[in-house]
């Protein structure tokens, strides 16, 4: 999203992996932000907060992810397998549960690689 919109942190929790969930609520925002917003779900971004309304937002210090035209980000690509899995298990838990439950289990094992 490239435009500031107007909001709030209204709660930060600490995850059992060290990760911090960060809750934000926005003020009434036009549809086509709204839009915006949901087509930015479950992508990978950056996020920045200024507690003054911001015109432009320097990334250039970002690293780039660099995708060929036709590839799906990497992201993408473990979601619709996760997915997959999904389908073919008796799906005693809503996808979102057993995604969040997969991607714990991929955090922990990743975790337990480093130094």
């Amino acid at each position: 999203m490239k435009s500031s919109i107007p909001a709030s942190i209204t709660k930060v929790t600490t995850m059992r992996d060290k990760t911090v969930r960060v809750q934000v609520d926005c003020q009434e925002i036009p549809s086509e932000h709204m839009a915006e917003l949901f087509d930015l779900n479950d992508k990978l971004g950056y996020f920045f907060f200024h507690e003054k309304p911001l015109k432009e937002i320097d990334t250039s210090t970002l690293p780039e992810i660099k995708l060929e035209d036709w590839e799906k980000p990497p992201s993408q690509r473990q979601r619709a397998v996760i997915f997959r899995i999904w389908e073919q298990t008796d799906r005693k838990q809503t996808f979102e549960v057993f995604y969040r439950d997969q991607m714990e289990r991929i955090i922990e094992w990743l975790k337990q690689k480093l130094n």
